[in-house]
């Protein structure tokens, strides 16, 4: 389970509408019941803190199907959830989305979608253009810095744990036995002869 949502509804549909208020209401039952049975308890607990922003989409369009009073006094009454008209054909709204929703979690800003620029693993790089070297010799580490940018590769799996045991195992194998796992090799000092 997630610790913090974003629910999109389109404006055209309110059906999709009904769908985030009742996927809200399935989130949480399945938070409470999460932290009643980790805690043991059978008291009524207050529901948990769960970050949520609800994003009507499609708010450039001019037929809307949901009332947008609805909307605004549906989640005025919640805690911990907030609003945005987004439309993600147009990128309208879209970073401000994800500042709501970081600043309802608490998560630090350097996280922030809107601060990264994204760059395609095809996209020709910047140092490859012409006067790259001169237009950037006289700037400082901080600017060059600033202008630092994220990658996003597709496909990249992070290292499994089995991964980290196994290595973790081939090191101490190797020290409590004296012999090199690489080259199954006895240390030195165990090789050569001991006069007395």
């Amino acid at each position: 389970m997630g610790d913090l949502f974003v629910l999109v509804f389109s404006w055209d549909s309110q059906e999709s509408w009904e769908e985030v208020v009742r996927l809200r209401e399935q989130i949480l039952e399945t938070k409470m019941s999460a932290s009643a049975n980790c805690s043991g308890s059978r008291k009524k607990r207050a529901s948990p803190r769960v970050p949520m922003v609800i994003a009507g989409n499609k708010c450039d369009r001019e037929q809307m199907s949901a009332s947008l009073e609805e909307v605004h006094a549906f989640v005025s009454s919640l805690s911990c959830c907030a609003y945005v008209e987004t439309s993600a054909k147009k990128d309208h709204n879209v970073d401000k989305l994800f500042y709501e929703l970081f600043v309802l979690a608490n998560l630090p800003m350097e996280m922030s979608p809107a601060l990264h620029k994204r760059v395609c693993p095809g996209q020709p790089s910047q140092e490859s253009s012409p006067g790259f070297g001169s237009r950037h010799r006289g700037l400082s580490i901080r600017r060059r810095l600033s202008e630092a940018y994220g990658m996003v590769a597709p496909n990249v799996r992070r290292p499994s744990i089995r991964t980290d045991l196994l290595i973790l195992r081939a090191k101490t194998s190797l020290h409590l036995t004296g012999i090199d796992a690489f080259t199954d090799k006895k240390p030195r000092r165990e090789v050569s002869c001991v006069i007395q």
